[in-house]
């Protein structure tokens, strides 16, 4: 670690593409001066409590603000090329996607504090989102986008298995360490192959509308006594 407390890029080479200035003290974005060739930056373990997009370059696809002081997503300004968002560990209530760049694929939103899922205004090139360690407690697909194929609902407060609204293209969720008591198909996107319910509280496996391309689905800690094919 380090101890840079400022973002400044006086005299930075006009060529710079990435750079990691993760684990510093650094409390507020600051874009003036970013070389326009930037495509990737990290910031994770530092100070900054707000997402600020203004002077960002246009070239940038990814960006590391994991393991931050962030309160709310905030996307004004955001360039349209960014296809991927590292937000971990901070202080996320709610899902905001209102300006959010339609390019967008991939965010991590692991140990927020979520409690539910909105998908109003999400990008439709969204495939992967990553929500566990949060707060949900109920599923919803309603204004899902449909290209996407993984999500992680991993160690939250879900009770039951809804699949009313999942996109077609979904192929992979993780599920474990809910508080998830049967096994429900009723729905469920034929293309689905994989799918962890380990550490919930299920005590009997039920077949009924199984997708057939289904091949893996994790099953250990819970409370089953039995198998039935």
């Amino acid at each position: 670690s380090n101890e840079i407390e400022e973002m400044n890029w006086e005299d930075c080479p006009e060529n710079l593409n990435h750079i990691y200035l993760h684990y510093n003290q650094i409390k507020e974005l600051n874009w003036e001066g970013c070389p326009w060739t930037l495509t990737k930056i990290d910031l994770s373990h530092n100070e900054i409590k707000e997402m600020n997009w203004k002077g960002c370059p246009k070239t940038l696809t990814s960006i590391g603000l994991s393991n931050n002081e962030i309160k709310e997503m905030y996307w004004e300004g955001c360039p349209e090329t960014l296809t991927e968002i590292y937000l971990c560990c901070n202080k996320i209530k709610e899902l905001n996607w209102k300006d959010c760049p339609e390019n967008l694929t991939k965010i991590l939103l692991n140990n927020n504090k979520i409690k539910e899922m909105n998908w109003k205004g999400c990008p439709e090139n969204l495939t992967k989102i990553y929500l566990g360690n949060n707060k949900i407690q109920e599923i919803n697909w309603e204004d899902c986008p449909e290209n996407l194929t993984r999500i992680y609902l991993n160690c939250n407060n879900i009770k039951e298995l809804n699949w009313k609204g999942c996109p077609e293209n979904l192929d992979s969720i993780i599920l474990s360490e809910n508080k998830i008591k049967e096994i429900n198909w009723e729905g469920c996107p034929e293309n689905l192959s994989i799918i962890n319910l380990s550490a919930n509280n299920i005590k009997e496996i039920n077949w009924e509308d199984c997708p057939e391309n289904i091949t893996r689905i994790f099953l250990h800690y819970n409370q089953i006594e039995e198998i039935n094919w």
